[in-house]
C-alpha cells in the first residue's frame, strides 16, 4: 500500500508504533527467561527509528517484504559425495521488476564486516543463501535472485 503513494508522517508514526508493539511482545517472551536480553531489547528500541527509515527507503526503491526466517534445503552433488545444503534466510524481498533479494541481518556495526566485504570468497554465506533461494520453490516464473546483502542493525 505504501509503495503506491508517497509516505506521510502518519505512515511513519504508525509503522514505528506497530514495530514497537511487536518488539515488546516478542521480547517479553524471552526477557522473562533471560534478563540479559533486556539490554538487547532496550538497544533495539533505540534503533527502531533508523530501522523504519531503512524500511521506507527500501519501499521507495521498489522492494517489498516477501518472507522471513525461511528454512531452505537443497541437495548438492559434490566431488566428495552428495550433501544437503541448508540455511535459514532472515529475509526475502521482491522488487517491482521481478527480482528477489536475500537479506541477512547483522546485529553489529558495518566496520566489523569490512574484512568480509574484501574476502567474500572466504565467507560465502550470502552466495549460498542466494543459491538456496534459486533452487527453492519460492521463485516463480520470470523471477531471479537480483541481490544478496547484509543489513546492519546498528
Amino acid at each position: 500500500e505504501l509503495q503506491s503513494r508517497p509516505v506521510q508522517n502518519e505512515d511513519r508514526e504508525q509503522l514505528e508504533l506497530r514495530l514497537r508493539q511487536h518488539s515488546e511482545k516478542a521480547f517479553n517472551q524471552v526477557t522473562s527467561l533471560d534478563a540479559v536480553l533486556l539490554g538487547a531489547y532496550l538497544e533495539w528500541c533505540a534503533l527502531i527509528p533508523s530501522w523504519i527509515d531503512w524500511h521506507l527507503q527500501r519501499l521507495t526503491s521498489g522492494w517489498t517484504y516477501l518472507d522471513g526466517e525461511r528454512f531452505l534445503r537443497t541437495p548438492l552433488n559434490t566431488r566428495f559425495g552428495d550433501i544437503d545444503l541448508v540455511g535459514q534466510l532472515d529475509r526475502i524481498d521482491q522488487s517491482v521488476h521481478g527480482g528477489l533479494s536475500v537479506l541477512d541481518y547483522k546485529y553489529s556495526k558495518p566496520d566489523q564486516f569490512n574484512k568480509r566485504l574484501k574476502m567474500l570468497s572466504d565467507d560465502p554465506q550470502l552466495l549460498l543463501y542466494a543459491f538456496l533461494l534459486e533452487k527453492s520453490d519460492i521463485l516463480r516464473s520470470g523471477q531471479y535472485v537480483a541481490q544478496a546483502a547484509w543489513v546492519f542493525t546498528k
